[in-house]
């Protein structure tokens, strides 16, 4: 229990046992005692509750009577807390379908008003507010017989910090839509006038399937006028119902009524950029876009907001219909909208997932975000019977240098399998110097260690995607090795390469890191000076984006932060390197694409600051083409202007590029304020 108002809990309740703890649980220790009307369980309700509240030592009253209506029922409950003698100052209101979200604790040492409202949250996205705190004193009583509301003398506040979340399942839905009807139509034989009783009407309609009767009631109460909001969604809802019954011009002069009606809502817009999409008219679906993702969220309206809309739903639209633009301002307005979707945290799943999938459509090669990127193949010959593939560059003091891997495997057509002629998988490595200029000036393969064991599983061979980084004067590598383990699992070593004599690793071991035995591919290696004379560099690796996790070389978790985007997918690619004083470096997606059946690669540069938190990023890219590309190596070039890039295209070539730093700079954005594509339309 915490200080403040003291509150009792008062509900109606009819074979619950199905929602009771998780309702209950929620409530319990921010209430007082309970006064709890049952109408009727059969299933142990009664017990439940009792045995609940006794467990917590909360004194409370369970009283039995009939259901008529929902209006007298919750009336009787109320009747029964008012005639109690516990101790409260104020009743909350809850239903067993319902949880209680308390996210200020200290909510009851402000409470002083009448009554107050909290936010009512389902999972469709619909929110609004409703009355569900009312203080003993005042003299509430309910009124209407299903969808009924409580009128308080004085009125009711917001209150925030404190909502519920409508899960829907309670045991009256069942037959509800139905009892409902009935119900009503009883009292609008009393009250043919009955604003409340013609909206709800139309919802029992519209939830019971029986759509065309929602249309007329819908017609009906938004004809009648009063409570704007109400008169408002009923326009909409009548506009919904006539597009389900395939009239779709009903639908549009009804959207629009209903937007006209009440521009400040946008939820009419997005019901009508969705519909032009659908019929595949994208250019007028923009201008619905466009026109509700400039409307704010309607913060001074309480009912029926459909947060969906204003917080994915038109972005998705947008997001989609976008692309279809010939205005290339718009197509990149659509652009930044997918990718703030695909990486928006706060986002559903099936919302930035499409998004992310979408990002397809729209990435561009790195030259177009870039203009200075200039890529070439590094002209390396690699021996008979292999092909040079993801190249890692390095610097060692001013000297370029670069790991090139070569395979003994072709691709198959549809870039799915290995072809090998029957032989193992191999990997041969070799040390290539470079010129200023990026040529050639050295090659030598990188032999296996001398004291390396005979491998346990054969299939696999070799030290792959060698990942190159100087640390206190001397050269090193991180690769991924499959057979040491009989199941070919994953794993990684470091290994320092000795020049003297025949170029080969030493020094290596491999690097376990606490936790689930699961394959462990591209970590990206970071070399961080040490400030002191003592103790030299230290090699830390990237080993996720997300959650962002930091290891060391012995494969124990230094630092571990959940970034503000969703960057679950992104996964390791490069070197980290020094970058305006923290850390950048190249990551990958990889997108698979059904109707192609192909994989596909898209690019990433991710800034993390020095305490090694990802804070930027760049929209997705290619190098070269869609398709299979894998960056392994980032550098500065000598003349510390210019980043040196190295990939693979498609397991059988090996490219470098350069691109100018200050561009890199310019295309990185604050993942904390992502373009979104709208930021330019002035807000209504």
């Amino acid at each position: 229990m915490t200080n403040g108002g003291r509150i009792c809990l008062n509900m109606i309740v009819k074979n619950e046992m199905a929602n009771l703890e998780r309702c209950l649980g929620a409530v319990a220790e921010h209430i007082n005692c309970w006064v709890i009307g049952d109408t009727g369980s059969t299933d142990g309700t009664q017990d439940f509750i009792r045995n609940f509240f006794a467990a917590r030592n909360l004194p409370g009253e369970l009283h039995e009577f009939p259901f008529y209506n929902f209006g007298q029922a919750r009336n009787a409950a109320l009747d029964h807390a008012y005639a109690s003698p516990l101790a409260y100052d104020y009743l909350l209101f809850d239903d067993a379908d319902m949880q209680l979200v308390v996210e200020n604790k200290a909510f009851r040492e402000r409470l002083d008003a009448p009554g107050y409202r909290f936010l009512q949250r389902a999972d469709s996205g619909l929110t609004y507010w409703n009355t569900r705190l009312v203080k003993r004193d005042v003299g509430a009583r309910y009124h209407g017989v299903t969808h009924e509301y409580i009128d308080i003398p004085g009125g009711a506040k917001e209150l925030r910090g404190v909502w519920y979340k409508d899960h829907a399942t309670g045991s009256n839905r069942v037959d509800k839509f139905e009892r409902d009807i009935k119900l009503l139509l009883g009292a609008l034989e009393k009250d043919p006038e009955n604003h409340r009783s013609w909206f709800y009407l139309a919802q029992s309609y519209r939830d019971a399937g029986r759509t065309a009767e929602a249309a007329v009631a819908y017609a009906k109460r938004a004809a009648m006028g009063g409570w704007d909001e109400e008169a408002w969604n009923a326009r909409l809802q009548e506009a919904r119902c006539l597009k389900k019954m395939g009239d779709d011009a009903g639908f549009v002069r009804q959207a629009l009524a209903a937007f006209n009606q009440r521009p400040h809502r946008a939820e009419p817009l997005y019901d009508l950029a969705r519909h032009y999409r659908e019929k595949g008219m994208n250019d007028a679906s923009v201008l619905f876009c466009e026109a509700g993702l400039a409307i704010a969220r309607p913060e001074q309206d309480i009912l029926f907001i459909e947060d969906s809309v204003y917080a994915t739903g038109l972005q998705e639209e947008y997001s989609i219909v976008a692309n279809y633009a010939r205005d290339p301002a718009r197509k990149d307005r659509g652009r930044a909208a997918c990718n703030w979707l695909a990486l928006n945290r706060g986002a559903g799943d099936g919302p930035r997932d499409q998004a992310w999938s979408n990002t397809f459509f729209y990435v561009q090669p790195a030259l177009a975000l870039m203009p200075s990127f200039s890529a070439r193949p590094l002209g390396f010959t690699a021996p008979d019977g292999y092909r040079p593939t993801n190249p890692s560059v390095a610097r060692i003091g001013k000297q370029i240098v670069l790991a090139q891997r070569t395979v003994n495997y072709t691709m198959t057509e549809d870039e799915l399998q290995y072809e090998t002629n029957g032989d193992a998988i191999r990997t041969r490595n070799f040390l290539l110097r470079l010129s200023d200029d990026l040529d050639i000036q050295s090659a030598s393969e990188i032999l296996p260690p001398v004291d390396m064991p005979d491998p346990v599983y054969k299939g696999v061979l070799g030290f792959e995607d060698l990942r190159l980084f100087a640390i206190n004067g001397e050269l090193w590598g991180s690769a991924c090795v499959r057979e040491f383990s009989q199941d070919a699992l994953c794993q990684q070593i470091i290994a320092r390469i000795e020049e003297s004599g025949s170029c080969h690793l030493t020094d290596w071991r491999i690097l376990h890191p606490a936790g689930q035995r699961i394959h462990q591919k591209n970590w990206m290696p970071q070399v961080v000076a040490n400030p002191s004379d003592i103790g030299g560099d230290e090699l830390r690796f990237m080993y996720l984006c997300d959650p962002t996790r930091t290891i060391d070389d012995q494969a124990r978790t230094l630092s571990e932060t959940l970034p503000p985007i969703a960057a679950q997918r992104f996964r390791g690619g490069s070197q980290l390197i020094a970058f305006d004083g923290g850390w950048l470096c190249l990551i990958h997606e990889v997108q698979w694409r059904q109707p192609e059946n192909r994989r596909y690669y898209l690019h990433r540069f991710v800034w993390f600051d020095k305490q090694n938190s990802l804070q930027k990023v760049t929209r997705p890219f290619f190098f070269n083409k869609k398709g299979i590309e894998f960056a392994a190596g980032l550098a500065w070039h000598p003349d510390e202007s210019r980043l040196l890039i190295s990939y693979g295209v498609t397991d059988r070539e090996a490219w470098l590029a350069t691109v100018d730093e200050a561009e890199v700079r310019f295309v990185l954005e604050d993942v904390n304020m992502l373009r979104s594509g709208v930021t330019d339309l002035p807000q209504i």
